[in-house]
């Protein structure tokens, strides 16, 4: 079966040397530029249409059917296939579109991919990520392969600003050591902990800009949003209270959590509340 352009460009590739071809001539000879135009105007209606045998008159009506039927089987420029006229300038120039066509699409979803990147870079890290080429490549490579990466890059970018690795002191996460090897692969399937959800650190933050003075009874907050041992000091220091006189230390129950994961010493939280509470006396 004979290919119908899919492309809606509504052109196509009108090449100068069309006379020159040797049917052409042929054609030219004998049905003069009457014959030529009805050439291209069978050229035009293909490049949109399947043409069957018998359907000449849809070129240029009943009146110039024969004459079209004789352009399509008398000079060599069409051969019929599965009762259809097939034309391989056609078949190169449709498949040229689709090329052409092909290449604009890439483009532009790898524009949108990076510009979600940079969005979601800005957003996490506050700056414009800088990728050399192989990392570019990369990084569309996996957005062609994981078609909803876009949603997760927030994610990905937040939950590797808190990577800690205990035989690297000095590691600093970013996104050019995301697009090394295969850590992106890894942390999406959980072979660097569980990704940690930005959404819930934003909440988490905008919870924390509101006025103090909460109260035990307080929904839990995201306990995978503290990141560091000082931000779960800092937030304990905040959220509890200190009685000089019975020297007891009370942590709000939100919080209290927080001793356990990084494994904080209640004697020193409570002398330095102690401290604080002394100092701000």
């Amino acid at each position: 079966m004979a290919k119908v352009s899919e492309i809606i460009e509504p052109y196509f590739s009108h090449d100068i040397s069309s006379r020159q071809d040797r049917n052409i001539i042929l054609l030219l000879d004998e049905m003069g530029y009457e014959g030529y135009g009805l050439w291209w105007a069978v050229v035009e209606f293909m490049h949109r249409n399947q043409l069957k045998v018998g359907e000449e008159r849809l070129i240029a009506g009943k009146d110039n059917a024969e004459k079209v039927k004789k352009i399509l089987n008398d000079f060599d420029l069409f051969r019929i296939e599965d009762d259809e006229y097939v034309s391989d300038r056609i078949l190169r120039n449709i498949n040229k579109q689709k090329e052409k066509s092909k290449q604009a699409s890439n483009a532009a979803k790898a524009k949108h991919n990076l510009a979600a990147l940079k969005s979601a870079h800005i957003e996490v890290f506050g700056n414009e990520p800088v990728l050399n080429d192989d990392e570019v490549k990369t990084y569309l490579n996996y957005c062609n392969k994981i078609p909803d990466l876009k949603d997760k890059l927030c994610d990905l970018l937040y939950t590797t600003q808190k990577l800690k690795f205990e035989n690297n002191s000095d590691f600093i996460g970013s996104v050019n050591w995301l697009l090394q090897k295969n850590n992106l692969s890894k942390m999406l399937t959980g072979g660097l902990g569980n990704l940690r959800s930005w959404q819930k650190h934003k909440d988490y933050i905008a919870k924390q800009n509101q006025p103090k003075g909460l109260t035990d009874d307080e929904p839990q907050f995201d306990i995978d949003a503290v990141g560091t041992q000082g931000e779960a000091i800092e937030l304990i220091m905040q959220h509890s209270t200190y009685s000089a006189k019975n020297d007891i230390m009370t942590v709000h129950p939100p919080y209290k959590d927080l001793i356990d994961k990084f494994d904080l010493s209640r004697n020193e939280l409570k002398k330095m509340k102690a401290e604080r509470e002394a100092n701000n006396a």
